[in-house]
């Protein structure tokens, strides 16, 4: 990942990891950094963002279905 996201993957999986519901926290930070990423005309990095927060932190397997 490109050293510019470093920190910002780092307070992104504390605060993910720290939260009580996981999944709306990395709901609410991928679309706060989706908003701005869209300012700025889009770009990979985002994606790869996007990956980086999903293989790094351990989110609780829901009873919810796949349809």
């Amino acid at each position: 990942m490109a050293e510019c996201f470093e920190g910002e993957f780092a307070r992104a999986v504390a605060h993910i990891e720290g939260s009580e519901d996981p999944w709306t926290a990395l709901r609410d930070i991928l679309a706060e950094r989706g908003r701005r990423n869209e300012e700025l005309g889009g770009d990979d990095a985002f994606i790869a963002l996007i990956v980086a927060l999903v293989l790094q932190i351990n989110l609780p397997v829901t009873g919810g279905s796949r349809r």
